[in-house]
């Protein structure tokens, strides 16, 4: 699946362009979604190389298996019983690398806390399961609390539930009472909004002839800096992930009738041989055999 960030809320998940030898091309979006609170168990092959940020705090336990999850530029690897908490506006997403992995996943407003007598501090991002199962059942009231709240279903926004919100209110402050953070994380917060200025720049200026040096001139960044806060938060280059945003214009062109020469042009690559080399890396083939597949599948 591709994901394209918008930090205005506007996109959704677009249409997957493909991969090549390199792994599955990214583009990073922010989740758009009428959930409010939902708490669920899913079957979590289905969110591989999903990119993405959202509005709600998400707290997620690895139910079976074990996978990765990669939170706001940190790596973590997860198993079964695993406590794995997700910021709002922080960019994550799960590696999966076969089935058969399931995940808890809750997700809601922070505004919920708001009204507890408890002053609210934030979570450890990672709370293994060894950790939880050492406190005297505590294990057990969390579960308790996630059944409770699939039972009573998904809080669509515009709704009001007040059982919901105490039982996610529960659930957090009862992990709070363990797991708070007390780490200093000021720097971590000004890393992600200057991850947020590049992509933001990048999605807007793509087509034009821009790379990891104009960029970082533009942004005022050194380009080691930026290019080290860039690669922590999406595990890519910004090259790449420049190319993998002109790969989906220019298939989008081409779907249109556009010549693979005009369709290379207009999507910022500044000759067809970089752009040739480039679509087979991203895709796993050339633009002709990519669009003969296509005319073949309609």
């Amino acid at each position: 699946m591709l994901l394209h960030l918008d930090i205005l809320g506007i996109s959704r998940y677009t249409e997957c362009i493909g991969s090549g030898k390199g792994g599955n091309a990214v583009q990073i979006v922010k989740e758009e979604t009428n959930v409010q609170i939902c708490c669920h168990v899913q079957d979590s092959f289905s969110t591989t190389h999903t990119f993405h940020w959202h509005e709600n705090y998400e707290i997620c336990q690895v139910v079976q298996g074990s996978c990765r999850f990669l939170v706001d530029g940190v790596l973590i690897e997860a198993d079964a019983g695993d406590i794995v908490t997700i910021s709002e506006h922080t960019v994550h997403r799960f590696l999966v690398e076969h089935d058969g992995i399931f995940v808890r996943i809750l997700q809601f407003p922070l505004h919920v806390l708001l009204h507890s007598a408890f002053a609210v501090q934030p979570l450890r991002m990672h709370i293994p399961a060894g950790e939880i199962a050492s406190v005297s059942g505590l294990g057990e009231r969390l579960e308790t609390l996630f059944s409770l709240m699939e039972q009573e279903g998904t809080l669509h926004h515009g709704c009001e539930n007040a059982y919901l919100n105490a039982l996610a209110s529960s659930v957090y402050f009862l992990l709070m009472r363990h797991f708070a953070d007390t780490s200093d994380n000021g720097g971590k917060s000004k890393e992600r909004m200057e991850f947020f200025r590049i992509v933001e720049y990048c999605n807007s200026h793509y087509t034009e002839d821009i790379n990891a040096s104009s960029l970082a001139e533009k942004l005022y960044l050194t380009r080691g800096h930026l290019s080290g806060v860039f690669s922590r938060y999406a595990g890519m280059s910004v090259n790449d992930y420049l190319n993998t945003l002109r790969i989906k214009h220019a298939n989008d062109l081409l779907h249109r009738g556009c010549s693979i020469t005009q369709a290379a042009l207009e999507s910022g690559f500044q000759s067809i041989r970089t752009f040739n080399n480039v679509y087979k890396k991203v895709m796993g083939s050339t633009p002709s055999e990519y669009l003969h597949r296509d005319h073949s599948a309609n």
